[in-house]
């Protein structure tokens, strides 16, 4: 066990993609954008089926921009384009 994840969270995140997907609404998220990008990047171009795939913030080249103080600025375009956005708030990051 690897301190600080459980799967949890990396189950979560595929979740939500699917669930986007499902919906008809393609998610479509960069490793340069979120930590999802990443976590979906390494499944799909580096996997490794020997053992369970955790989340590290080590394995984002730009983890020191992925910050919650801008995910605002990062993904507003996207919450907008997927109409999943408070108007006011895409608003104001744009």
């Amino acid at each position: 066990q690897i301190n600080g994840t459980t799967g949890y969270e990396e189950a979560a995140a595929q979740g939500l993609v699917a669930g986007f997907a499902a919906g008809g609404m393609p998610l479509s998220l960069s490793r340069a954008n979120s930590y999802i990008g990443v976590l979906i990047d390494d499944l799909v171009h580096r996997g490794n089926a020997d053992e369970p795939y955790r989340m590290m913030t080590s394995r984002a080249e730009f983890r020191l921009f992925l910050r919650p103080d801008n995910a605002d600025d990062r993904v507003a375009d996207l919450a907008w384009d997927t109409q999943d956005a408070d108007i006011r708030r895409a608003i104001d990051a744009r």
